[in-house]
């Protein structure tokens, strides 16, 4: 059965149809895994800073980082 679907018996137009798919289903894929772990990352940072103060001064810095790029993310 699986040697009757072949994609070469198909046009070109389903074919990139199907690529289309698959790179915008990668493409979410992705951008879900980077946002949940920016959000995690945040997250840790959250706990660090409330306790220990002497890390409190790198975590903030990474803090305002991710911030940033999370800006710089949503305006593109």
């Amino acid at each position: 059965m699986l040697e009757s679907l072949t994609l070469d018996r198909f046009d070109l137009r389903p074919k990139l149809i199907l690529a289309f798919v698959l790179v915008a289903l990668l493409v979410a894929v992705t951008g879900f895994v980077g946002y949940t772990s920016v959000s995690n990352v945040d997250n840790q940072l959250e706990s660090v800073v409330n306790d220990d103060v002497a890390e409190a001064d790198a975590a903030m810095e990474m803090k305002y980082d991710l911030e940033s790029e999370r800006q710089h993310c949503t305006k593109s």
